[in-house]
């Protein structure tokens, strides 16, 4: 009985293992979604107070974002949206004059995407998503968002 449960232990770390290896594979500078809400609490970089609707909700802004960049464009904005205590989504903001070397990037990457606009270049990795767009909102930069599918309408306005 005993042995019987280690194995069955042992397999399902395997299992939350390998899940989350394919949760990897969207990432922005090492960041990738399911990261607990501790690891940037303690991040001088980061400001968790200003965009938090609740404690359910929380948003965790780089405090000085163009310290990283997107393939050598310097971001314009990055933060980390949680659900309870975990990232739920990756945004971040960088030169629209980076948008196309970005998308060809992410295609080398992850291969062809699921749908693909001149603007608007989309993939899935089932219900995890990667955005990028061109003018993200006329804000007249573009955008990278790494997301659960179901917290995506909490990040874009609906046209």
């Amino acid at each position: 009985m005993r042995m019987s449960k280690c194995v069955a232990m042992a397999g399902l770390a395997a299992a939350l293992s390998g899940a989350h290896a394919a949760a990897a594979d969207f990432e922005l500078n090492g960041r990738v979604l399911g990261e607990r809400l501790d690891a940037v609490l303690s991040d001088e970089r980061f400001d968790c107070a200003g965009e938090s609707a609740c404690f359910l909700m929380t948003a965790c802004s780089h405090k000085h974002p163009a310290e990283e960049s997107l393939l050598g464009a310097p971001l314009g904005g990055l933060t980390l949206h949680y659900a309870g205590e975990r990232v739920a989504a990756i945004e971040a903001r960088f030169p629209s004059a980076a948008f196309d070397a970005v998308v060809a990037a992410k295609q080398r990457e992850h291969g062809e995407p699921e749908s693909a606009r001149p603007d608007l270049v989309v993939w899935r990795q089932g219900s995890r998503v990667l955005r990028v767009e061109r003018d993200f909102e006329g804000s007249g930069q573009a955008s990278l968002i790494i997301s659960q599918h179901s917290y995506l309408g909490e990040l874009i306005k609906a046209p």
